[in-house]
């Protein structure tokens, strides 16, 4: 790919790709983070890619980033999580989700949340939690299945 060709790529989908990634996440900054990520990542690779097929690898290279941008802001400070201070969720359709999670989470009774807590912001695996807990892996396993399915059905008025 030449470097004109490269320009013309960017005039033709920079647009359509900002509008792509836009309509899903709804964050206008993150979509421009990933459209500019993108495009870098065409430039690098633009030996390796055929011109016939730009259209293609960049929205699969922007749904990619997407994706990964997505799992990566999935990981947020717990830390807050053991207070005991409700959040204040607003009544509209603008729904900030962490704070939703967080609040769903402090009304969890404290083996609940020591067990969310243990498991997916410490990554521990269940023997190391059955130890800390004085359970055994099996009661492990149920008691969180339970508190993740108790969350899943209180977050699902909100989604």
């Amino acid at each position: 790919m030449t470097q004109t060709e490269y320009l013309n790529s960017y005039k033709k989908y920079e647009n359509k790709i900002y509008n792509f990634i836009l309509g899903k996440i709804k964050d206008v900054e993150v979509s421009k983070d990933i459209v500019q990520e993108t495009f870098t990542k065409l430039w690098v690779d633009k030996d390796k890619i055929d011109i016939t097929k730009v259209s293609s690898w960049l929205f699969k290279t922007s749904y990619n980033d997407m994706i990964n941008n997505i799992r990566y802001n999935k990981r947020f400070d717990y830390s807050i999580i053991i207070e005991d201070k409700e959040v204040d969720v607003k009544k509209t359709y603008e729904f900030d989700y962490k704070d939703i999670l967080l609040n769903q989470i402090r009304q969890l009774n404290n083996k609940e949340k020591r067990l969310i807590v243990l498991r997916d912001v410490h990554n521990l695996s269940y023997k190391e939690i059955s130890e800390k807990m004085d359970l055994t892996e099996t009661q492990v396993k149920v008691y969180l299945f339970r508190v993740r399915a108790k969350l899943k059905d209180r977050l699902k008025k909100y989604l």
